[in-house]
């Protein structure tokens, strides 16, 4: 019985199959790269937040930055990491979000910390597709960037008004 050749099924090509493990492999530089500058660009974004007397919690800043330099590196500790976090903040930041703040605060918040840690996860999950890259980017753009403008806006328009 040891001599029959059972048929092995495999994924079609160009496909990746039904149950396949994602290598670092399938995750392209460029991908690493733009995780790199949503990472750096909320940081920035929670800098900016100083003005405004938002105190910016310095050692997520820090775990941040240090995850951009480890993508721009191509360190895949890096990237498993920046998905953990990712995850971890798509699940526990919202639920603390709700517990601390009013429920229109909470739901804007919870917004903006779902589309930053989505697109963290879009552009570094599984394989590197061209729509996967611009999905992510448009999110963190829509969501993270414009929300957190308009926000900073009004609180800077609120300061005058007071």
């Amino acid at each position: 019985m040891s001599n029959v050749n059972l048929p092995s099924i495999g994924p079609e090509s160009g496909s990746s199959g039904v149950i396949g493990r994602a290598t670092i492999d399938d995750v392209k530089p460029i991908a690493f790269r733009i995780a790199a500058g949503i990472l750096f660009t909320s940081s920035l974004l929670a800098l900016v937040g100083l003005v405004f007397g938002s105190v910016p919690n310095v050692v997520a800043l820090v775990i941040d930055v240090g995850l951009a330099i480890g993508l721009l590196r191509l360190n895949s500790g890096a990237r498993s990491f920046t998905l953990f976090r990712a995850y971890a903040g798509a699940i526990l930041w919202p639920i603390l979000l709700f517990v601390q703040n009013d429920f229109a605060t909470a739901l804007i918040l919870t917004i903006i910390q779902l589309a930053y840690c989505g697109s963290l996860i879009l552009v570094l999950q599984r394989e590197t597709k061209d729509w996967r890259i611009y999905l992510s980017l448009g999110i963190f753009v829509v969501f993270v960037l414009c929300a957190m403008s308009i926000l900073y806006l009004l609180a800077f328009i609120g300061s005058f008004v007071q």
